[in-house]
């Protein structure tokens, strides 16, 4: 299986129910996992110190992380390993809060692994999240069947959908999450963890 290329596009469709989270300001799909299987290892430090006394990540640490999902053959869907890592304040948005219960109480160094079904993350594939679009709202580039596009509504929130099929005026997008109805295998590594100094 592979998966698809994100396109940008400025047509729009509203995708209900979507999970968001913030990017570096921006509104996007947000990871939510409800019910995963987690497994916990953690890495010593360079220095070879144990990480004992290092801060905890807490509802209101800054944490500095790499996430990783996977489908079941392999397929990367998202990675920042070999990019910039995370940074976020739990609570701001940018994970929502099922993502960010898991990694509470870990240290720098922790590394976890999940596996969770794409529907309990992202919601169940619906019929009514399948919607017809004018081609002529296709302004910046030809749609594709099997493309992965990226629209923005008016209210300037962004989200994802695929290109189901092409007719001669109208192309059908599914705005299910693509990442649903899939078994999907979540990396976290944790680099660092700052505490807020209590007053």
């Amino acid at each position: 299986m592979s998966f698809p290329k994100l396109v940008q596009s400025s047509a729009w469709g509203v995708h209900p129910g979507v999970l968001l989270s913030r990017d570096r300001g921006l509104p996007r799909h947000g990871l939510c996992l409800y019910y995963p299987r987690t497994t916990v290892t953690t890495t010593p430090s360079p220095d070879g110190q144990s990480n004992s006394s290092s801060p905890c990540i807490r509802s209101d640490s800054q944490v500095c992380l790499h996430l990783s999902i996977h489908l079941p053959d392999g397929t990367e869907a998202l990675s920042t390993f070999d990019e910039s890592p995370l940074e976020l304040t739990l609570g701001d948005g940018t994970l929502t809060a099922g993502t960010e219960y898991p990694l509470l109480g870990l240290t720098a160094g922790a590394e976890i692994e999940q596996t969770a079904d794409g529907n309990d993350l992202f919601g169940p594939w619906r019929h009514d999240n399948l919607h017809w679009l004018a081609r002529s709202e296709f302004t910046d580039f030809v749609p594709e069947t099997g493309s992965l596009v990226a629209f923005a509504t008016p209210e300037g929130v962004e989200t994802a959908g695929i290109i189901l099929e092409i007719q001669d005026d109208r192309v059908q997008v599914d705005f299910n999450h693509p990442l649903s109805a899939h078994v999907l295998h979540l990396r976290y590594r944790i680099l660092a963890v700052t505490n807020p100094i209590e007053p």
